[in-house]
């Protein structure tokens, strides 16, 4: 089994939403997008990104 070594999370910021990406680096320095999910750029969004 393969351990994980490292975990990242990316946010893309545009005018309308945000794009949420969580990734992670095993062992064997193979890399893993494992889920993502959009958001609206406003405050309703930004709260629903913080939930």
């Amino acid at each position: 089994m393969k351990r994980v070594i490292k975990r990242v999370l990316g946010i893309d910021v545009a005018q309308k939403e945000l794009v949420v990406c969580l990734g992670r680096t095993h062992d064997d320095c193979t890399a893993e997008l494992y889920a993502h999910k959009c958001f609206a750029n406003t405050a309703k969004g930004m709260a629903s990104l913080l939930a």
